[in-house]
């Protein structure tokens, strides 16, 4: 008897065939305790070979495995189920967690140790910010209570606080703030929540548009500004924020939702929109008339849309400007 010899089978009336080396591919597993070529002769034999009494669809997915090494993503929920029983009464471990895999959505979850209780949680929840940058996060935030373990498993010792985040997370919201006292650690965890949801709608999703918060002292809009407007300056604080991770804005600059702040002390949202239809139509500044130059540039400079370097660059602008506008009147001037 070899590795090589073709066993014939009867899986429940059904004849099948395969090589001794497939069923004996996982040594622990009872199908190769029982072909195995010393005690082969155990298992009760028909006309059709050895006799399995087992549901031959099935097992025919098993035999798949063993011969593929891969549980194939077309498989029904009842199949799975069916064949996560064989893995079991077969003793193949790894196929059951394969199996297991295919059931609970498979890399479609990242998994918590949250105080010793395993949590799945989707990735959905995190759109598309990387582990790694939800590991950053977290260890930059709320080290003490959290770090990132192994490459399977994420640990959270405060089962309160990840409650907390994942519920704020699932919700669009910032429960955090509804339920804490205002405790310094419960700052970090709402900002915490608060940059896992900026992670997620803006730094990695890589939308056309960010949806952003206009503020004012008098009011608030909420506005989606497409995202290459916002990035049309690469050293202003807005831009970093949404590209140069791990740079993250403060917690001041992001809203209950994770929605980074265009905040103006002094100016009204009109006159943030106004900055942003200019440099969404004519770059980061466009004049109008001459008094208009300084107050757009520094509202823009204001809500971090504009870094000092390119604020000097616009006060160089009205320059040229006032210089071009000058000696285009002096020509009028001397045509008249």
């Amino acid at each position: 008897m070899s590795d090589s010899d073709v066993i014939s089978l009867n899986v429940g009336g059904v004849r099948m065939q395969t090589l001794r080396s497939t069923l004996t591919k996982y040594p622990r597993s009872t199908l190769a305790i029982k072909f195995n070529s010393d005690i082969a002769h155990l298992n009760p034999m028909t006309d059709d070979g050895y006799f399995l009494d087992r549901d031959p669809d099935t097992f025919r997915l098993v035999l798949n495995y063993l011969r593929r090494g891969v549980v194939s993503p077309n498989l029904t929920t009842d199949q799975l189920v069916e064949l996560r029983l064989e893995a079991e009464h077969f003793n193949l471990q790894d196929l059951r967690i394969k199996v297991d895999a295919a059931l609970t959505g498979g890399d479609k979850f990242v998994n918590f140790n949250v105080a010793g209780d395993i949590q799945k949680v989707n990735k959905d929840l995190f759109g598309k910010t990387p582990k790694s940058a939800i590991i950053d996060i977290l260890e930059l935030v709320i080290a003490k209570d959290f770090y990132s373990g192994d490459d399977e498993t994420m640990f959270f010792h405060n089962a309160e606080a990840f409650s907390m985040i994942t519920n704020s997370l699932r919700h669009g919201f910032d429960v955090t703030m509804d339920m804490i006292d205002g405790g310094s650690f419960d700052k970090h965890v709402s900002y915490a929540t608060r940059l896992l949801l900026f992670s997620k709608n803006s730094i990695y999703s890589q939308q056309s548009s960010v949806k952003v918060q206009l503020s004012s002292p008098n009011s608030t809009l909420e506005k989606d500004v497409p995202r290459e407007l916002l990035l049309k300056d690469p050293n202003s604080d807005v831009a970093k924020a949404l590209t140069d991770y791990p740079t993250v804005p403060d917690y001041e600059d992001l809203n209950n939702d994770g929605n980074y702040i265009l905040q103006s002390k002094t100016h009204s949202i009109k006159k943030i929109e106004a900055v942003l239809a200019q440099m969404e139509h004519s770059g980061l500044v466009k004049v109008e008339e001459r008094d208009e130059v300084d107050e757009m540039s520094e509202v823009a400079r204001e809500v971090g849309l504009l870094s000092s370097t390119n604020l000097l660059s616009a006060t160089q602008f009205k320059r040229d400007f006032v210089l071009k506008l000058e000696t285009a009147l002096a020509a009028k001037r001397m045509r008249n």
